[in-house]
């Protein structure tokens, strides 16, 4: 067997710095963690009288594309508006189901061999 290399300090140390100088590849977020991290800036903007369409259209323009239905399926149903129509709404009655009468059990058919039925004669007796 052969003597193992041997790696110098001096590398090593170089090495340490040229991977700590390494700069970040985090890719970004994905518009579901964009729209959490941005929630409470979007519920004020909500809070000010911003439409959904106006806010996905200043975000567009920020470098942040969502549509206005995605930003309204993740933020607005704690926005002011949603929560005053839903206050405004007259209160829905519950209407219970009738109670129904049970049902009774299937009876179940026996089968009655037809009058004209004969069973079958074994060949050896024919």
């Amino acid at each position: 067997m052969g003597n193992p290399k041997r790696i110098s300090v001096d590398a090593i140390q170089a090495m340490k710095k040229t991977l700590d100088a390494l700069p970040d590849k985090n890719l970004g977020k994905t518009q579901e963690e964009a729209l959490i991290q941005l929630n409470a800036q979007i519920q004020k903007a909500y809070s000010k009288g911003y439409s959904v369409k106006e806010l996905a259209a200043i975000m567009v323009k920020g470098n942040v594309p969502v549509s206005a239905p995605t930003l309204r399926a993740h933020t607005a149903p704690s926005s002011p508006r949603v929560k005053r129509a839903k206050a405004e709404a007259p209160p829905k009655t519950t209407v219970e189901p009738a109670p129904q009468k049970p049902t009774p059990a299937p009876k179940t058919q026996v089968k009655k061999e037809p009058s004209f039925f004969t069973p079958d004669i074994p060949d050896t007796e024919l």
